[in-house]
């Protein structure tokens, strides 16, 4: 199989991968990630998606890593800091709590 051919076939099961897990796992968790919720903007998921339909598998993994750690300081950070404790909304504290540390898992490479 050419090259090509191997990188189109790699990205679009990249994506495939991506968006089964927005509809089938993440929906069902019921929450966003840390990031998403302190930021107010895309999810990790979704610049997940977005990485692979732009750049394309090659790119995806030290960029997604990337996320993921931005993504566990917003939970750090959130649970740290003392608006976290008196929010107005009680429905993002609870989300947050919900959250923390969600994408603090390390990576092995």
């Amino acid at each position: 199989m050419p090259k090509a051919m191997t990188d189109l076939v790699a990205n679009r099961l990249l994506i495939r991968a991506i968006v089964f897990y927005q509809h089938s796992m993440s929906s069902k968790k019921g929450y966003k990630c840390a990031y998403g919720v302190v930021h107010g903007t895309h999810t990790c998921s979704s610049y997940g998606l977005r990485i692979a339909r732009r750049y394309g598998w090659k790119y995806f993994l030290p960029l997604i890593k990337r996320q993921h750690e931005r993504c566990h300081q917003a939970a750090m950070g959130y649970e740290e800091s003392p608006s976290s404790q008196s929010s107005e909304d009680g429905e993002t504290q609870k989300e947050c709590k919900e959250v923390v540390g969600c994408c603090g898992a390390s990576w092995p490479f």
